[in-house]
């Protein structure tokens, strides 16, 4: 009895084989997902400070949910593939979803979809350490731990610049990447308050800075170059 058992399981996980190999080779996305198991460990740090309006914030929500879904397009979500964490700051910082919470992509956008404006001063120095040393401590050693911050870049609490504890992140791994796009804050006599200079001294390079009205595409195209890279595609 224990024989027949141990046969009738055995065809049945190559029946169940068969129909996920059908699947992915019938999937495009599917297909492309299961050839690039590349580990991306990717922060996004959302500005929600008074200096953003509350009519904007919403933008930032919207920016991250289709940079995720546009990855998983291309990349497993999971401990196997591309981990997302959100951090939300204001004066302070505070982690919404941590990298080990990233187990799916439904996972990632259900813990984006609890996000909430919550105005208050702005210090994004606060934001890179909560995710250096809050977030990246759960991160894996192999994964390029990637920084994405939305931002306007203007500073009213802490002081501190955060160019200082970016440009030690970036270099303590040749891995690291940081990522901004600009956020339009308050609008005052036609202009923007976006702090361009800010945002370029957080990035990796100007080719990392990005629009908020056509970012999604450049920050799922970066990830593709760096995925080249990292030779995991």
């Amino acid at each position: 009895a224990s024989s027949l058992s141990t046969s009738i399981m055995l065809k049945l996980l190559l029946v169940l084989f068969f129909a996920f190999a059908a699947a992915v080779s019938g999937n495009p996305a599917l297909e492309k997902r299961a050839a690039n198991p590349c580990m991306f460990d990717v922060a996004f740090l959302l500005d929600s400070s008074q200096s953003i309006s509350e009519r904007w914030f919403p933008n930032e929500t919207r920016i991250v949910r289709n940079v995720i879904n546009q990855t998983a397009q291309h990349y497993a979500v999971g401990p196997t593939g591309v981990q997302f964490s959100i951090v939300k700051f204001g004066q302070d910082a505070t982690v919404e979803l941590s990298l080990d919470q990233s187990t799916s992509l439904d996972a990632a956008l259900a813990a984006l979809a609890n996000v909430y404006y919550s105005p208050s001063l702005s210090n994004p120095y606060a934001a890179f350490e909560k995710t250096i040393n809050d977030v990246f401590a759960g991160a894996r050693a192999q994964a390029s731990k990637i920084i994405v911050i939305l931002t306007d870049g203007r500073i009213t609490a802490g002081f501190k610049h955060p160019q200082d504890v970016a440009t030690q992140f970036k270099a303590s791994d040749s891995k690291n990447r940081v990522m901004a796009v600009g956020i339009p804050g308050w609008i005052r006599k036609g202009n923007s308050t976006i702090d361009t200079e800010t945002l370029n001294n957080v990035a990796s390079s100007s080719s990392f800075v990005f629009d908020a009205h056509s970012c999604v595409q450049g920050i799922v195209t970066a990830f593709s170059s760096i995925a080249t890279k990292l030779r995991c595609t």
